[in-house]
Formats: structure tokens, sequence, C-alpha cells
């Protein structure tokens, strides 16, 4: 245990990817599949498209990982269900599930989905979460993306045992305010 804890020190320090022995979905491949965002919004391709859901006027995309949520208050369901290589487009519908599904709008641009019990994490394209904190993929850096997707490819134990975590990504507390007394 304990050389894998160094082991996955000196990987993530060094910036290279971590061996793997599956295959694992980047942090940019849960959000974009292999498929044109560009694309009409109605197409429909040979190929399953990656889980989608259309709400609130946008498109979200499965994550595949499970949600944080601070309120359990559903925001809507899956009123209709597309073919599973077709994009949703009308607000309600997804390309999967079945009809009656409840989501909740976990922040502006995250759903969280429930798929057989488990809320599953959603995305709006050029997005990325970290622990409940939602980032624009254009201001995170290269490296901090790069760390993001070796470290959803590892363990929930080995992601526990990561002593680095890029500075962009630190939850920034906004310090007390500080009252005179008389």
């Amino acid at each position: 245990m304990i050389s894998l804890c160094i082991g996955m020190l000196f990987a993530a320090c060094s910036g290279k990817p971590l061996e793997q022995t599956e295959p694992a979905v980047s942090a940019a491949e849960s959000t974009e599949a292999s498929f044109s965002w560009e694309s009409p919004v109605e197409s429909e391709t040979d190929q399953q498209l990656p889980n989608m859901l259309y709400a609130r006027d946008k498109l979200f995309v499965s994550t595949g990982r499970k949600a944080i949520l601070t309120c359990g208050t559903a925001d809507g369901n899956i009123t209709s269900v597309t073919a599973p290589n077709q994009e949703p487009s009308e607000n309600g519908q997804a390309n999967f599930g079945s009809v009656g599904a409840d989501y909740v709008s976990a922040a502006e641009h995250a759903m969280a989905v429930e798929i057989d019990g488990i809320y599953i994490l959603f995305l709006t394209p050029g997005w990325t979460e970290y622990q409940g904190q939602y980032f624009s993929k254009e201001e995170l850096s290269p490296d901090t993306l790069t760390w993001l997707d070796n470290y959803y490819s590892l363990s929930k134990e080995e992601q526990l045992a990561i002593s680095y975590i890029p500075a962009e990504l630190i939850r920034q507390e906004e310090p007390p305010l500080v009252t005179e007394t008389k």
C-alpha cells in the first residue's frame, strides 16, 4: 500500500500519466465523445452516443460518475426518449433510460440524473467537475486537465491517497468577517 501511494505521488508530480490496466475515460472524453459538437442537434449517427439529457434549453452529457448533490428535490423528469444514436433536442428528452426518471440541477452547467437508483453527473460540453466544484475547461490549464484525466482513472482508494491537487482546483474560501466589539 505504501509503495502504491509513493508511486502515485511520483506519477502525479512528474506529470506522466499512470499506467492503466483498463482504458479510462478522460475528463475531455467524458463530456466530448467521438462525434462533433457542431453537428446538427437532430443528428443521427450509426454509433451509440454517450447518455445525454436536454433540459433548461441545454444539452448535458454523462460523465459516468456519481453526482454530489446538495439538494434532493427533482427539478424535472425525462418526458421522452430518443434513439441511443440521436442527440436529444427538446427539454425533458434523453437518449437513454425511461420516461419518468428524475433529474436534479446540480449547478448551472451540471445536472444529476437518476439511473438505477443512483444519481449520475451530467455536464454541458466544455465543463468539468472536481469534488462538487464546476469549472469551464477554458479556465483551466492543460496540466490541470491532464491531472483530472489521471485522477478520474484512479479507484476511490487511490484518489484518497493523492497528496497533490492543482491550485486551480482548490476551493477558495472567503475569510471570515471580523467585526469590532466595544
